[in-house]
């Protein structure tokens, strides 16, 4: 059941749609400048004389306006359900193959948001039923006996001469950890602003259990993501933990809430990050039992040098670079396009960058330096097309594998457990 139902705006990545009637209000305003501030344009509207312009990049998920809410689908890599399925694999995420009820709330088009919550509140009542987390917790306090150890010094300048109450420093076992704020944290946001009624209602629910026993006011989300290591003792949250990291804006979404206000509300996910991981996730999938490992984005400054000092110019940053795992010299690199290329010819500049990359870090010796772009191919086969730079002799002096991975086949292939098709064409180039 979908609460409080407003007219609704569906539009694809890239798309631009105009619809008559529509008007915006402040709070409107406020939450698209968010939107639009920074590098990233994730999403725009354009007040026109009679109704309002909606321009989607390529950011995906939902943005709940005043008035009426609009909707940003996934076009490259299928609907809503192949995007949690494109998360699951990327993140680790194991909530989807657990979770019976997605295709009743896709049945319902619920957003993206909604999918995502409604997850992490069944896994957040998992961890709940295994048990909350406990660890000691360094306090003070003045009390009647000693307990832990004397604060002598503080005693002296401030009880001088008591005994009766004295300063203590102690640790206390509590449950006020980081592990149990993060999904109180979350079910808040869930609680607040989640469509589907069911959800908002267990996360409310929830979030009074999880208050009584911490306070995620003031939870420092950046010194969370660092902090939290799993073992033994707290692995039963990690499932938890990586949804709450979704809701909560840490995996590449942009979560914004203007003012607290819960009429207006804006999640959105970043779909470059999320290829560039996918690859990155795949690379490491495909090379395992080969001898090759892959680099992710690791910057090199030994490749634009001064003529005349020899030091370093400028870096460049290859999204990925294969290598041997015992000569550690290169064997490929690779960069990952988020973009239109089964319509579009490749961008000039893509295309430069590619071939600076293969003439960098081809090992010596190799006949021709190659590199390869990916990207996202609406088909539902992989595809690969191959472009030379070419001497005044017509010889090729670099090639560039332009592969087109069908991210719906390659997952589709990944829970069969097999290397068909839709990964070949990157895998004959690597191994």
């Amino acid at each position: 059941m979908i609460t409080g139902q407003k007219p609704r705006i569906e539009l694809v990545e890239w798309q631009t749609r105009e619809v008559a009637a529509l008007q915006l209000s402040g709070e409107d305003r406020s939450l698209l400048r968010s939107l639009c501030s920074g590098n990233a344009r994730r999403f725009q509207v354009d007040e026109l004389r009679q109704g309002l312009r909606f321009t989607a990049s390529s950011w995906v998920g939902v943005v709940r306006l005043t008035g009426f809410e609009v909707r940003v689908v996934p076009k490259l890599v299928g609907r809503d359900l192949r995007l949690l399925e494109m998360l699951e694999f990327t993140d680790g995420i194991e909530a989807l193959s657990r979770f019976p009820g997605v295709h009743e709330l896709l049945s319902e088009r619920s957003h993206l948001f909604d999918l995502i919550a409604a997850m992490f509140v069944q896994e957040a009542e998992r961890v709940l039923r295994a048990g909350l987390l406990a660890d000691y917790v360094e306090e003070e306090d003045e009390l009647p006996v000693l307990r832990g150890r004397l604060l002598a010094g503080r005693q002296v300048l401030e009880r001088f001469g008591r005994v009766d109450r004295l300063l203590c420093r102690f640790d206390e076992r509590r449950q006020d950890v980081v592990e149990n704020q993060l999904l109180a944290a979350a079910l808040d946001a869930c609680a607040r602003y989640a469509s589907h009624l069911p959800t908002r209602r267990k996360a409310r629910e929830l979030g009074y259990v999880f208050h009584e026993v911490c306070d995620p006011v003031g939870l420092d989300l950046d010194a969370a993501r660092q902090s939290v290591f799993y073992d033994r003792l707290n692995e039963h949250y990690k499932p938890a933990h990586d949804l709450g990291w979704l809701v909560l804006g840490r995996l590449g979404v942009d979560n914004l809430f203007v003012n607290g206000s819960t009429r207006v509300f804006a999640f959105m996910l970043d779909m470059n990050l999320l290829f560039e991981r996918f690859v990155a996730r795949l690379l490491e999938h495909v090379l395992i039992g080969t001898s090759c490992e892959v680099q992710y984005q690791r910057p090199d400054r030994s490749v634009i040098v001064h003529a005349d000092s020899n030091k370093p110019y400028a870096r460049v940053i290859p999204d990925f670079l294969v290598r041997y795992k015992i000569a550690r010299t290169t064997r490929f690199a690779l960069d990952a396009k988020y973009k239109l290329y089964d319509d579009l010819r490749v961008a000039a500049h893509d295309i430069y960058q590619s071939f600076v990359y293969a003439h960098a870090f081809t090992p010596q010796g190799d006949a021709v330096p190659r590199a390869a772009l990916v990207y996202p191919s609406e088909g539902n086969v992989s595809s690969r097309r191959e472009l030379h730079v070419r001497s005044a002799g017509r010889a090729a002096k670099a090639k560039l594998y332009v592969i087109g991975l069908s991210v719906p086949g390659i997952l589709d292939e990944i829970k069969a457990k097999s290397i068909g098709q839709a990964v070949q064409p990157l895998v004959s180039l690597l191994v």
